[in-house]
């Protein structure tokens, strides 16, 4: 059996997308072990497995073909390099097909529908880029998993058609409750004091954040947050000009870390006196599953994913000016609620990643 992948997602640091693909890759070399894994990259990337000759990076070699944008490298060259290794599957793991040989079947993840639920959010380049593509590649894949279960039903009422599995995104084993002196330790390596609202996600619009912020400092000018500082945790993102001046202009109180490492963001869940994740739209929302796992109080905004990530315990709102600022003061006066531990696993993913992988090359031998 010969897998292609998708491996332009491991390119930098890796977060969503990178992450959810790198740790079923490495669970799926043992739920696979008849397979022989080929990773195209424009860049080169850390594999799963390293050292294993069943597991082989494909890197673009022509300096011309490196200057393309990612997905335009994956429509308009990624499939020579693919006809040269005789695949009997490719993985699409960031949604979009490349050109691929007669005969190789294709399996598709589905992440969310952003271009057509909150298109305004996105960057214009990777807007047209879904529009020209996404649904004429999710349509044509032989096999489409989703990231939840609200994923797929969307898929299925939006692009008519029906998923053959959900592979949820698994938390970390690292996500569990730290030690009050780990909470302090890490608290103080980022200049950070008690109370704070914590909220995570890339600075842009569908994060619902400069919102967030708004509410935090009306809050605080009536009294209501005396003492509290709002957190934000997450990368730089787009459209948001109007949100880093708003940080600029109050850093005394909204505090942005930027990217934080997987070992710290357990303390900074934990540290928090809730968790805010006020999202206008997700595919999953695993920041959520994370901070119930840490025991932290969650207040998310009422969107069908986000519930089946966050599960039980969550405080659910409409993510407008009203709803958070009344959630914000119902989930501070929440009483603790108990970590979740019943959350699902790299592992799990991986054998219903193999179960398909095996169905879809059957189908050729028939």
């Amino acid at each position: 059996m010969r897998i292609g992948i998708d491996g332009r997602a491991w390119e930098g640091k890796r977060t969503g997308v990178g992450r959810y693909l790198f740790e079923l890759a490495r669970e799926l070399d043992t739920a696979l072990p008849e397979a022989k894994f080929f990773v195209y990259s424009q860049r080169p990337v850390t594999l799963p497995i390293v050292d294993s000759p069943r597991w082989q990076l494909r890197v673009e070699h022509r300096g011309w073909a490196r200057r393309f944008k990612g997905t335009l490298w994956l429509k308009l060259c990624a499939g020579s390099l693919i006809y040269e290794d005789n695949l009997d599957a490719f993985w699409a793991g960031s949604t979009l097909l490349p050109r691929l040989p007669h005969g190789v079947r294709s399996l598709s993840v589905t992440y969310d529908l952003n271009h057509k639920i909150v298109p305004q959010s996105m960057a214009t380049s990777a807007l047209w880029i879904h529009r020209l593509f996404f649904d004429r590649d999710v349509r044509s894949a032989d096999a489409i998993v989703a990231i939840s279960q609200g994923t797929a039903n969307r898929v299925e009422s939006m692009l008519g058609r029906r998923a053959n599995a959900v592979v949820y995104p698994a938390a970390s084993t690292l996500f569990c409750p730290p030690t009050p002196s780990v909470i302090q330790e890490t608290l103080i390596a980022h200049g950070l004091s008690q109370p704070y609202l914590l909220a995570v996600g890339t600075l842009e619009p569908r994060k619902n954040l400069e919102l967030l912020i708004q509410v935090f400092l009306s809050m605080r000018q009536d009294g209501l947050l005396p003492g509290y500082r709002l957190v934000l945790v997450g990368g730089a993102g787009w459209k948001n000009m109007r949100l880093l001046e708003l940080l600029e202009g109050h850093a005394d109180v909204v505090r942005a870390l930027g990217y934080v490492a997987d070992e710290d963001l357990p303390s900074l869940y934990a540290g928090s006196s809730a968790f805010v994740f006020p999202s206008v739209y997700e595919g999953y929302g695993i920041p959520t599953l994370e901070a119930r796992m840490c025991g932290a109080k969650v207040l998310a905004a009422d969107i069908p994913e986000i519930r089946e990530a966050c599960g039980e315990g969550g405080i659910f709102i409409i993510p407008d000016a009203k709803g958070l600022r009344d959630g914000i003061l119902q989930v501070l006066a929440q009483p603790y609620v108990s970590p979740v531990t019943d959350v699902p696993s790299w592992k799990m993913g991986a054998a219903e990643m193999a179960a398909q992988f095996r169905a879809l090359i059957k189908k050729n031998f028939l």
